[in-house]
């Protein structure tokens, strides 16, 4: 199925599955705030399991209705 989707989350997902660090950390402003699982990421700092590829799985679900 294909989802009609902002660029920018085209982006996130394509990075995510080609497990892009570089790609994936594209996705975030420099100077952006994410809070995730009780911890802040400033910039484009990436939580290493994840930049690795490895470590937590988070699902991801998206649909078109």
């Amino acid at each position: 199925m294909s989802l009609d989707v902002p660029e920018p989350v085209a982006e996130y997902l394509a990075a995510e599955e080609a497990k892009d660090a570089d790609a994936l950390s594209r996705c975030f402003t420099e100077d952006g705030t994410v809070h995730d699982e009780g911890q802040d990421y400033l910039g484009r700092e990436l939580d290493p399991p994840v930049e690795a590829g490895g470590g937590r799985e988070i699902p991801i679900r998206l649909s078109d209705d």
